[in-house]
């Protein structure tokens, strides 16, 4: 799952802009793994993040993503003590920056487009 800020938030259709995945493809996307973390850590983390919600995918349909038998995104375990449930998304093409783009939106169309919020059911 990926929690979203305000600025990455569409109130009018209570989804998250394509924007959200763009560090994907600079340095890894913050992701928690939710079924690890639990409802508990999840509600803890977005009161303290301040996140409007968030927004979830498998690991299994970002790691589908292929383009010439390439996987295009990989997921990477990057826990720490402050935050054991941590991930990073990294975007594993990027060139042509054309399909780099394109590659992104796919991710984006990869996570439930509705918003999930405290006590929603994702």
């Amino acid at each position: 799952m990926r929690f979203v800020p305000q600025k990455d938030f569409d109130a009018d259709t209570n989804t998250a802009k394509p924007f959200l995945f763009e560090k994907a493809s600079i340095n890894g996307m913050s992701v928690t793994r939710f079924e690890l973390a639990g409802a508990e850590a999840v509600t803890k983390q977005q009161t303290e993040g301040n996140f409007c919600g968030f927004v979830t995918a498998t690991s299994r349909s970002v790691r589908a993503h292929r383009h010439e038998a390439k996987q295009l995104f990989a997921i990477y375990d990057t826990a720490k003590d402050i935050n054991k449930y941590h991930a990073d998304v990294c975007q594993t093409v990027c060139r042509p920056s054309s399909l780099a783009i394109k590659l992104r939106l796919h991710l984006h169309e990869t996570f439930s487009r509705t918003v999930h919020g405290l006590g929603d059911s994702a």
